[in-house]
C-alpha cells in the first residue's frame, strides 16, 4: 500500500490501512481516493470518499485516515484549516 496526500510530510502518526481479508482474497487492488480538512489541532476532520477502484476496501482506507494525525500547517506562524486530499493505493499482495 502506498498513501499520498500533500499534507504527507507533516504526518505524524495514525495506524497504517489493513488490507481485509475479504479484499485480499478476492486480490482487489486500485487507490481510494478521500477528501479531508485538517483541523488547527492536526486530526482529520470531515473526511469523505471522493473515489474508489473497489468498494471493498473503501472502510479500511477510512478506518485508517480517521487515527492520522498531522503537524498542524502554520500560516504566519498560527496553525489553520487545511483542506487536502489523501489516497491510498492498495496492491494484492500487500
Amino acid at each position: 500500500m502506498v498513501v499520498d496526500t500533500i499534507m504527507q510530510k507533516k504526518k505524524v502518526g495514525g495506524d497504517p490501512p489493513v488490507y481485509s481479508d475479504n479484499a485480499r482474497n478476492r486480490r482487489a487492488t486500485g487507490a481510494v481516493v478521500m477528501a479531508a480538512l485538517i483541523g488547527r489541532d492536526g486530526k482529520v476532520r470531515d473526511l469523505s470518499v471522493v473515489s474508489a477502484g473497489d468498494e471493498s476496501l473503501v472502510k479500511s482506507a477510512l478506518d485508517a485516515a480517521r487515527t492520522w494525525k498531522y503537524s498542524p500547517y502554520l500560516v504566519n506562524g498560527k496553525p489553520v484549516e487545511v483542506f487536502t486530499t489523501i489516497t491510498i493505493h492498495f496492491a494484492a499482495g500487500t
